[in-house]
């Protein structure tokens, strides 16, 4: 686990290149296949896009400009090799539970959902004050921008990681970790470059809900 000060990029199963964008910048950038893009308290605008003081994860294709407001960070993770066939925008209140139960009294929500299994994804995640999160370990890597709160990462080399609200980190697959909160939750976007979850050609939303005549 590592904090991400300005830029960071890797290349072995996945190709992403991050870039964290501090209070009070203006970037304007043209996706080469497909952006992950998250937001606290920004502006975006682009091509049938303008919204104003946002909190969101978005899955961008078409050139967009980011305005990070006062106390507003951003973080850029370009994926070339990637090209969905839609734009996605999903925003939210930080301080709101997830939709989901995750582990150790966490809720999540997919904010951006894989198109197919195996597509990226994004997830808010809401980790509870007083939490401390069972040790485990992703496939993938993991890349998050903290909305709201503070927490501790514990590693298995010892190096552990304070985070908190503004923050954006990387975290190496297979990497053994944990999160610790202590007196007010943590609220966070955690994008994972790929999914377990979602449609596939045999389960797909509209091909079960259709009936065939006899």
């Amino acid at each position: 686990m590592q904090k991400i000060n300005e830029s960071h990029s890797f290349s072995d199963r996945w190709i992403m290149h991050i870039h964290k964008i501090v209070p009070g910048r203006q970037v304007t950038t043209s996706p080469t296949g497909t952006d992950i893009v998250l937001l606290s308290n920004c502006q975006l605008d682009g091509e049938d896009i303008l919204l104003k003081k946002i909190t969101a994860a978005c899955m961008l294709t078409q050139t967009y400009q980011i305005d990070t407001l006062e106390n507003g960070y951003a973080v850029i993770i370009s994926l070339p090799g990637f090209r969905s066939t839609e734009q996605v925008i999903g925003q939210v209140n930080p301080g709101d539970l997830g939709n989901l139960v995750y582990m150790d009294g966490a809720t999540n929500t997919n904010i951006v959902n894989p198109g197919r299994s195996g597509d990226p994804c994004v997830n808010y995640v809401n980790f509870p004050a007083g939490m401390t999160q069972t040790r485990h370990v992703h496939p993938s890597h993991r890349v998050g921008l903290v909305l709201k709160g503070h927490c501790t990462t514990e590693t298995e080399n010892g190096h552990n990681v304070d985070l908190q609200a503004g923050d954006a980190f990387y975290m190496p697959r297979n990497t053994w970790h944990n999160f610790i909160c202590d007196d007010e939750d943590m609220i966070a976007f955690v994008m994972h470059p790929d999914s377990e979850d979602g449609p596939t050609d045999g389960h797909n939303p509209l091909k079960t809900r259709t009936y065939l005549k006899r």
